[in-house]
């Protein structure tokens, strides 16, 4: 959270940041293997319980895309654009 809120404040309006990450997933058999293997993270060295609202509740940040990718569509592609101030 604290990355993308830094990532938010650097960012000039109008521009966008782009993140491309594994997020958790929501159900099915993928969520239950993500949710036994989170204890393990240190060892796998990535979390597979980093939630998605992490990156759409920055304030400041519109997501504009979302596309997930093989394999499995595990990863993520985000776009989010600065909002404009007034």
């Amino acid at each position: 959270a604290r990355v993308i809120a830094e990532m938010a404040r650097v960012c000039k309006p109008g521009g966008y940041v782009l993140i491309t990450n594994h997020f958790q997933s929501e159900a099915g058999l993928a969520a239950l293997i993500e949710r036994a293997a989170a204890p393990f993270s240190d060892i796998l060295g990535w979390h597979p319980d980093f939630s998605y609202d992490v990156i759409t509740q920055q304030d400041g940040l519109t997501v504009t895309n979302k596309f997930r990718f093989p394999p499995f569509k595990m990863m993520t592609l985000v776009l989010l654009r600065k909002d404009n101030l007034s």
